[in-house]
């Protein structure tokens, strides 16, 4: 499914009234002039001419707005264009309907499994790597190095850094080029 975000825009006869001003995503492009789209606020499918849809745009560079999964009440709006200097930050939220938040909270809990369980709720767990992170971390150099790490995650959160930059920028040789103070 597109994550593009779209307006239904036309109201020109009571059909279409009802629907003027709702968010919608294209599930797919029917033929060159019309579009099956499902609706976000109801989950209703419905055929619309793909003219009567407007994206909601970037306010810095007028692309077109993502919608990305927040948590199970709301959806981010973001701008998808890595050139844009609004890139990746949030432009607006949607409130979920109810469904959406429970297909959600059944979309995170099936990745959690997928993630830590081979599908069937068995762990899995590879041997070979955690026989090399037990050697890693026995390492004499860890463990400061690890602490230097944190230390320096916490400068660049107060200096007002997000989480993710902060993480990214944590190494000495980051750090030295950001021109934060590193003993």
């Amino acid at each position: 499914m597109n994550n593009t975000i779209y307006i239904f825009a036309w109201g020109n006869n009571p059909q279409r009234a009802k629907l003027k001003g709702r968010a919608c995503k294209i599930l797919e492009q029917d033929t060159p002039n019309s579009s099956e789209v499902v609706f976000v606020d109801t989950g209703e499918h419905e055929i619309v001419s793909h003219r009567a849809l407007r994206p909601i745009r970037c306010r810095d560079c007028g692309d077109p707005l993502i919608e990305i999964d927040f948590n199970r009440a709301y959806c981010l709006r973001l701008c998808d264009n890595f050139h844009c200097r609004l890139y990746g930050e949030p432009q607006g939220l949607r409130e979920r309907s109810k469904q959406e938040g429970k297909a959600f909270r059944q979309r995170r809990q099936m990745k959690i499994v997928m993630r830590f369980t081979a599908g069937q709720g068995i762990k899995e767990v590879n041997p070979d790597r955690q026989q090399a992170n037990i050697r890693r971390k026995a390492r004499p150099g860890y463990r400061p190095w690890l602490e230097k790490k944190k230390e320096n995650y916490h400068k660049l959160r107060d200096l007002g850094y997000s989480c993710k930059d902060a993480i990214n920028n944590s190494s000495k040789k980051r750090m030295i080029e950001l021109g934060v103070g590193v003993n």
